[in-house]
């Protein structure tokens, strides 16, 4: 049970002694980080407004949405009127066709009515007729 214990005390006792041997970085060297940390930093600055420029070139400024949009709105009006008069026109159209349906409707009602009387007079006739024959 303290085998695993005792090989992790061996490795930290050993990692701490070769950290001890390492020697420590100098004035020099840290000027140099701080030398590649500024140019980096700077580099990343460069290619950000680099990406804003070329990206915000296709951006619009607030004037011309504004512009953009009440463009749009007219055309969106004048669609709608164009879109209104052609209802009127429709319903105008079936107005029309609705009279003349009902015209058509009332001749035809009284030719049915012309029918059927010709028809009743017709079969009194027929069975006159056939009354006469049945009566020879």
């Amino acid at each position: 049970m303290w085998e695993p214990l005792r090989g992790l005390l061996l490795f930290t006792q050993g990692y701490l002694r070769m950290n001890k041997s390492k020697t420590v970085t100098t004035n020099k060297e840290s000027f140099s980080f701080l030398k590649y940390s500024a140019v980096t930093l700077v580099a990343i600055i460069i290619s950000m407004s680099g990406f804003w420029m070329s990206y915000g070139k296709d951006l619009v400024s607030r004037s011309e949405a504004r512009l953009m949009i009440n463009q749009g709105l007219q055309k969106i009006e004048t669609e709608i009127e164009f879109i209104k008069e052609r209802i009127r026109a429709l319903d105008e159209n079936i107005s029309r066709q609705e009279a003349e349906f009902r015209s058509i409707l009332k001749e035809n009602t009284g030719s049915v009515n012309q029918l059927k009387i010709e028809i009743t007079s017709l079969t009194k006739i027929i069975e006159g007729l056939s009354e006469k024959l049945n009566s020879n």
